[in-house]
């Protein structure tokens, strides 16, 4: 028999392909009461740079000042330049045209002062006026800015420099805008041409221009414009189903591959104030700027950047759980020379987990990672208390560090990058709740889908067969997920179901259940997936012959039991409320026949 005639001969009476058709049909009642969270097809500009040479002082154009390489940067390298005036009554300066596209600009370097206090920068705008905002780079003073200008901002940063940022509104931009900065005798956006001393100076490095608004740096070297795109974390409206896309490149899924609809169960996120990490969140050794754009495709991510002094660098919050599991979750990108991320319990027990951001992996603890795109990983943490008080803290190693190495001299600049992060009273981390800035707690409503078996022309309850194709098992620890469920919505404990992790903590056995009100009919497994696989499995239901294949495997039968009567719905991901997929179902086939064992196998193969 070749390998296509193993495929059964008659077509299903119903399917779900949910990978491909990206919408339900419409006789599948769908509801979810809040909004929720998920990958679409959808991606964003996450980092841009539209300098070409960020740190290469050398390439720009210099009008009055003389470039002295090989200087200190805030990070602790050497690719800073210092600027030295000479004793000419004209222009001191440096200067470099970049092309925009008429968006708002945002200019953000660092500057170090040796000698000369005060810089002046210069974008001109769609006018051909020239608009100045100047900072004291001694005192750290943000100057005035000229009108068109907002977000004058100067903040100590590495080796004594300071990091100045200052956006252009769109408005006054144009597609052909350029940019300068000028050595400045005094606090003012007036005196272009003075009378240098032919010794002040002052360092610069990490210049940056982005339509983007953030200000963490993206390094240019080769003289071309830095621009990199990435998945879109984003939001689904009320009762809209979330079809769900890749957002990782893996051996096992291309980015951008289909993965079905996503079906939660209901979960909270117990930190509030996730999209600003204000309130009582504590910064301890370190610093906190909004900086970067983050997996939602918005400014919303911090640069949380390393103090100078020797001790442990922290980003910790308090929170009130219900004791049990917890997985605490948040969205990571290095930050100049850091390379790993500790989540780390702030409890008495301490328990972690260390991820390498570089490589993308987990070096120790009891976590996972995954890959998001441009640099950005959700890194989670899964842990176990059996208080009512759980508390958990974010730290951060350096590159050669471990869990054990956390206390050492930070450079003032480098650190991670930070989004979105989130605290789960279960032992996997579901799809990103958003707690706004107020500090409250945030819950996302369970998906809901389902359909009435009535509305399935053809469909017996007493004997036919499942297929489904589930992607992403969720945890170990998940119990009973369900990746569909016959069930009578009149008659307690009358139903057929199949799905990972009916066993317990420790199985990710892929069982069938068939259950009545006399008591359990069928219950068995197929075999085992591990945490993150995808699965196929098709389950034959009759009288004393029910079967399964798991993945085109051996079939597994079991004839001791009676097939429920009196099935009114058919759910997706869940069976009547409970023992959620929390997952994505990919596709479900249902026939009106008993298949065989050979049917089995091939069609899960």
């Amino acid at each position: 028999m070749s390998y296509s005639e193993s495929f059964p001969t008659q077509r299903p009476i119903f399917t779900l392909d949910a990978a491909n058709a990206g919408r339900l049909d419409s006789r599948i009642s769908y509801t979810r009461s809040t909004t929720g969270s998920f990958y679409g097809k959808d991606k964003h500009l996450s980092s841009e740079n539209l300098v070409g040479f960020s740190n290469d002082i050398s390439q720009k154009t210099l009008d009055g000042v003389t470039a002295t390489g090989s200087q200190t940067a805030p990070d602790g390298g050497t690719d800073a330049y210092k600027l030295t005036e000479d004793t000419a009554n004209s222009h001191h300066r440096f200067y470099e045209q970049i092309k925009t596209d008429g968006s708002a600009i945002t200019f953000s370097a660092y500057f170090k002062y040796i000698g000369r206090q005060w810089v002046r920068i210069r974008l001109t705008d769609s006018g051909g006026t020239d608009r100045f905002a100047w900072f004291d780079i001694q005192n750290g003073v943000a100057g005035t800015a000229e009108t068109g200008y907002s977000g004058s901002t100067i903040t100590a940063s590495g080796n004594g420099f300071y990091k100045v940022s200052v956006t252009l509104a769109t408005s006054v931009t144009s597609g052909g805008t350029h940019y300068l900065v000028i050595a400045g005798t005094g606090a003012d956006n007036s005196t272009s041409i003075f009378t240098g001393s032919g010794a002040d100076s002052f360092a610069v490095w990490g210049i940056q221009v982005s339509t983007t608004g953030e200000t963490a740096l993206n390094e240019t070297t080769s003289g071309q414009i830095h621009r990199e795109y990435a998945p879109t974390l984003q939001t689904a409206a009320i009762n809209a189903p979330r079809f769900e896309f890749s957002a990782s490149d893996s051996a096992s899924e291309a980015i951008g591959s289909s993965r079905g609809l996503l079906i939660e169960g209901q979960s909270t996120n117990l930190l509030g104030s996730s999209a600003d990490f204000g309130g009582s969140w504590q910064i301890i050794n370190s610093t906190k700027e909004i900086a970067a754009v983050g997996p939602d495709g918005t400014l919303s991510a911090i640069a949380f950047r390393e103090g100078t002094n020797s001790l442990e660098k922290r980003l910790l919050r308090y929170y009130t759980g219900g004791g049990g599991s917890v997985t605490i979750s948040i969205y990571a990108k290095l930050l100049g020379n850091a390379r790993r991320l500790v989540i780390r319990e702030a409890n008495a027990s301490a328990q972690y987990a260390t991820f390498d951001l570089a490589t993308g992996t987990v070096v120790s603890g009891f976590g996972s990672i995954e890959s998001v795109g441009n640099g950005w990983y959700r890194c989670q943490l899964n842990l176990s208390t059996t208080g009512t008080v759980q508390a958990a803290g974010f730290t951060l190693v350096p590159a050669d560090g471990n869990y054990g190495n956390r206390e050492y001299a930070g450079d003032g600049y480098s650190g991670l990058l930070l989004a979105h992060p989130q605290a789960e009273n279960q032992s996997w981390a579901s799809s990103y709740i958003d707690s706004g800035t107020s500090g409250s707690t945030a819950t996302r409503a369970a998906d809901s889908a389902a359909i009435a078996v009535s509305e399935i022309t053809g469909f017996s309850e007493g004997v036919g067969t499942v297929v489904y194709e589930t992607g992403g098992v969720s945890s170990a620890t998940a119990n009973s997920q369900a990746a569909f469920s016959l069930y009578s919505s009149t008659l307690a404990n009358n139903y057929t179901m199949a799905g990972v992790n009916v066993g317990g903590a420790s199985d990710t056995s892929v069982r069938v259940y068939v259950k009545t009100p006399a008591g359990d009919q069928s219950f068995f497994s197929t075999g085992t997936v591990s945490v993150g696989d995808s699965y196929k499995l098709a389950c034959r239901y009759e009288l004393d012959n029910v079967a399964a294949s798991l993945n085109g495997g051996a079939v597994v039968s079991d004839s001791s039991g009676t097939v429920p009567v009196g099935v009114d719905t058919l759910a997706f991901g869940q069976r009547d409320g409970t023992n959620y997929l929390n997952s994505n179902l990919k596709r479900i086939a249902i026939y009106s026949e008993a298949l065989s064992d050979t049917n089995l196998q091939a069609i899960t193969s």
